[in-house]
C-alpha cells in the first residue's frame, strides 16, 4: 500500500510540475525579455497620448526603455538637422503631417520603410491619410492623429439675433447672416474667428472644396477655377468685416462672448466640456457651411503620423516597428489617447467605441464625436509635398496683396510663376 501511495503522490507531483512548466511557458511566449532603449519625438499631448501605446508594448518587452522628449511641432524638422552624429537620432518622431513628404525627402536613407506594418492596413485608417504617408511608392509613415474640422457656434447669439443654424447651407448663407448680426448689433458681434495672420482659414475652404496648393502630381495648382472660389470666400468674409482675428489662440475667440462661431477641431470641445462648465447648452457644432447646396462640406486642418528612424541595430529598429504598431494600430491604446488627451485617431477600428456615439449632455445632447468621426471618414486628401511649407510661407505672405488685388486669378497666375522659378 506504501508502495502505491508512493507512487500515487509522484504522480501527481510530475502532473503538478508539467503544469506548472505549461504556464511558464505560455508567460514567456508573450513576454519578450530584450534589453534596449527606444527614443520618441513628439509634442507634449502627442507624448501623452503615445504613452498609452507604449504601456501596451511594455507588456511583452518589459525590459525596453522607451524615453520621450518634448519638442516644438513645428521645429521638428530644423532640430532633427541639427544632430550631427546618427548614434544620436531618436528612434520614433511624431511628426505633423505637413512635414511628411519634406522630411521623408531630405532623410529617406535614414527611415525604416513600414511597408511591412502598413500593406495589410492601409484601409483600416480613413482615406485623407493614405497617401500622405508615402514616398517612392514605399510607406515612410503610419497615421496617427487627425483633425477635421467642425463649425462651433453659440446657438444663444444665433437665437438673440433670429437666425436658425439650420438656414445656413452654404458659405453665401453664412455670409448674410454674419452681415445682418452685424447690423442688427451695430458692429458689436462678429460672426467668425480665424487667426488672420497666416492662411489657417483658407486652407480650410481649400480641403473643403477639394484643391489645394499642389495636385496630384505636385503640380501647383494655385490659379485653378477651386483655388479662386475658395480664395473668392474668404475675401468676402474679410471685406464684410464679419471676422474676429483669434492670432491663433482659440481661447481668445471663447474668452469673447461677442463672437459667433469658429471652425476648429475636437480639442476644441474638450476644453469647453471642462473648462467652461457655466456654458452648457449654449454650445452646439453643425459641418461646414458647403460652397453650393448640396456640397461638400467637410474638411481637415491637418494631424500627425508617425515615422521610425534607422539605428545601428536591425533588432533595435525591429523594435520600434513594435512600438509604432502598438501607438498608431492599437485600438486601445489609440482609444485611450483620446479619453484621456483629446487626439482624435485616425485609425478607423477605434470609432467603435462607445465614447463615438455618445450624446454629449454640453452640446445639447449631439453626437458631437460621430459628426467629427463623419468629417475625418469624407475629408478630401491633401498633397503636401516636400514644397508645402516654402509655399505655404510665400502663399501667406501674399495674402495680404491678394485680398486688395481687383484681379485675384491674374495675381495667382503671376505668383505661381514665381513660386515655380524659385522651386524644383
Amino acid at each position: 500500500m506504501k508502495k502505491k501511495k508512493f507512487i500515487y503522490i509522484g504522480i501527481v507531483v510530475i502532473l503538478i510540475a508539467a503544469i506548472i512548466l505549461v504556464i511558464l511557458g505560455r508567460y514567456n511566449n508573450t513576454k519578450n525579455f530584450t534589453k534596449d532603449k527606444l527614443v520618441i519625438w513628439g509634442d507634449v499631448k502627442n507624448n501623452q497620448a503615445m504613452n498609452e501605446g507604449v504601456k501596451a508594448f511594455k507588456e511583452k518587452y518589459p525590459n525596453v526603455e522607451v524615453e520621450f522628449y518634448n519638442k516644438n511641432r513645428e521645429n521638428m524638422i530644423d532640430e532633427f538637422s541639427k544632430i550631427k552624429d546618427k548614434n544620436s537620432y531618436p528612434n520614433i518622431i511624431c511628426l505633423d503631417d505637413k512635414d511628411i513628404k519634406e522630411f521623408g525627402a531630405r532623410y529617406y536613407k535614414d527611415l525604416i520603410i513600414l511597408n511591412e506594418i502598413m500593406k495589410n492596413n492601409i484601409k483600416d485608417f480613413i482615406s485623407c491619410k493614405r497617401e500622405l504617408v508615402k514616398l517612392y511608392d514605399n510607406f515612410i509613415a503610419v497615421p496617427y492623429t487627425v483633425e477635421p474640422v467642425a463649425l462651433y457656434y453659440r446657438k444663444d447669439l444665433l437665437e438673440k439675433y433670429n437666425i436658425n443654424s439650420e438656414d445656413i447651407k452654404t458659405w453665401d448663407d453664412f455670409i448674410k447672416a454674419g452681415e445682418e448680426i452685424y447690423k442688427k448689433s451695430n458692429g458689436k458681434v462678429k460672426m467668425i474667428s480665424f487667426n488672420k495672420s497666416d492662411n489657417s482659414m483658407l486652407e480650410v475652404l481649400l480641403n473643403e472644396k477639394g484643391i489645394y496648393y499642389f495636385d496630384k502630381d505636385s503640380k501647383l495648382q494655385i490659379d485653378q477655377p477651386g483655388y479662386i472660389d475658395a480664395f473668392n470666400i474668404l475675401k468676402r468674409i474679410e471685406s464684410s468685416n464679419i471676422d474676429f482675428d483669434n492670432k491663433g489662440d482659440f481661447k481668445l475667440f471663447v474668452n469673447n462672448s461677442n463672437v459667433v462661431c469658429i471652425p476648429y477641431n475636437s480639442e476644441l470641445a474638450n476644453h469647453l466640456i471642462s473648462g467652461r462648465k457655466q456654458e452648457n447648452g449654449k454650445w452646439e457644432i453643425m459641418k461646414l457651411p458647403s460652397f453650393e447646396v448640396g456640397g461638400k462640406n467637410s474638411a481637415i486642418a491637418g494631424g500627425t503620423s508617425i515615422v521610425g528612424i534607422k539605428s545601428c541595430k536591425e533588432s533595435k529598429d525591429k523594435l520600434s516597428m513594435e512600438l509604432i504598431k502598438n501607438i498608431a494600430l492599437n485600438k486601445q491604446s489609440l482609444n485611450k489617447g483620446f479619453l484621456n488627451y483629446g487626439q482624435f485617431p485616425s485609425y478607423k477600428p477605434t470609432y467603435e467605441y462607445a465614447r463615438f456615439f455618445q450624446n454629449v449632455n454640453y452640446f445639447n445632447e449631439e453626437k458631437i464625436w460621430r459628426v467629427f468621426v463623419d468629417i475625418a471618414s469624407k475629408a478630401p486628401s491633401i498633397n503636401y509635398t516636400k514644397n508645402y511649407n516654402s509655399v505655404q510661407k510665400i502663399m501667406t505672405d501674399f495674402k495680404k496683396e491678394l485680398l486688395n488685388s481687383n484681379d485675384v486669378e491674374k495675381e495667382l497666375k503671376n505668383i505661381k510663376t514665381f513660386i515655380n522659378s524659385i522651386t524644383k
